[in-house]
């Protein structure tokens, strides 16, 4: 029976991330996460409290995906040059499928109304994360002797975040693959920046 209950609550996450991802969180309802699960709303009650405790279990779910594939490209690559190189070449895959919609965490926040500070501390916490694990690869890469061991790596790590978002907000725009070769030059330009002395 457990079992099941845990196919149910899965079911509807897995929905609500396409629906949510698709079409954002404002204009994705319960209703329509239902209808495409083929559920009633008791059902999805007994799993989620509430449309922004699914939120905060989207951004958590949509966190630890990025975080995967992101870890997946750092210990593939040889050099953080390499790692600049594959991180863009798969955004620009993404870019030509209809589905890709850019930063989902961005595409969430975007349509909240300014005064909505729900998720405030999931963010927060989403933005230390990213930070986190940029700041971290690149310790690794400096223990490596790839990296200056003398930088601001929190500088460093937030320059990182700054290329992406904004690169990622600017293509989603204007849909103009410029802004994602723009980041994979900045990314290269910053690496090398900060690339140890020898």
């Amino acid at each position: 029976m457990r079992k099941n209950k845990n196919k149910t609550k899965e079911r509807i996450l897995k929905v609500a991330m396409e629906l949510i991802y698709e079409r954002g969180f404002v204009n994705t309802s319960v209703q329509d996460i239902l209808d495409k699960c083929k559920l009633t709303k008791p059902a999805f009650y007994y799993y989620f409290p509430s449309k922004d405790y699914l939120g905060v279990e989207y951004l958590t779910k949509q966190e630890a995906l990025n975080r995967e594939y992101l870890l997946a490209l750092m210990n593939s690559s040889k050099t953080p040059e390499d790692f600049a190189t594959k991180w863009v070449s798969v955004i620009k895959k993404w870019s030509k499928v209809k589905k890709y919609n850019g930063c989902p965490f961005v595409n969430f926040l975007n349509q909240l109304e300014i005064s909505n500070t729900k998720f405030n501390a999931k963010f927060k916490e989403i933005e230390l994360g990213w930070t986190s694990l940029y700041k971290n690869y690149l310790l690794e890469q400096a223990n490596k002797n790839l990296i200056d061991k003398n930088i601001d790596f929190d500088k460093a790590a937030r320059k990182m975040a700054l290329i992406y978002e904004g690169s990622i907000n600017l293509w989603k725009m204007s849909r103009d693959v410029k802004y994602l070769d723009f980041m994979g030059e900045e990314l290269k330009e910053l690496m090398i920046s900060i690339r140890a002395k020898k």
